[in-house]
């Protein structure tokens, strides 16, 4: 198989962008959408803090829409009584 033959090397990026651990969950993954990437460092001090995943970024995002609409339907119910 070729995958015996590839090395981290032969895939990886060699433009690494990054983010700090205050940066916003909207920025990352926006910096995730420019750049094409799945994955984005989370770098504090110059160590890297941690991996933060578009799936991180989307599951938080959702999680966001569904307290907003919690809330939405709560003021509607409350409008009508």
């Amino acid at each position: 198989s070729e995958l015996q033959y590839l090395r981290a090397r032969d895939v990886m990026t060699t433009r690494v962008v990054i983010c700090g651990p205050d940066d916003t969950m909207r920025g990352a993954q926006e910096l995730m959408r420019i750049n094409h990437f799945r994955h984005l460092p989370v770098v504090d001090g110059g160590h890297v803090q941690g991996m933060l995943s578009l799936r991180d970024t989307l599951a938080l995002r959702l999680q966001e829409s569904e307290d907003e609409m919690k809330v939405l339907r709560d003021v509607v119910v409350a409008a009508r009584h």
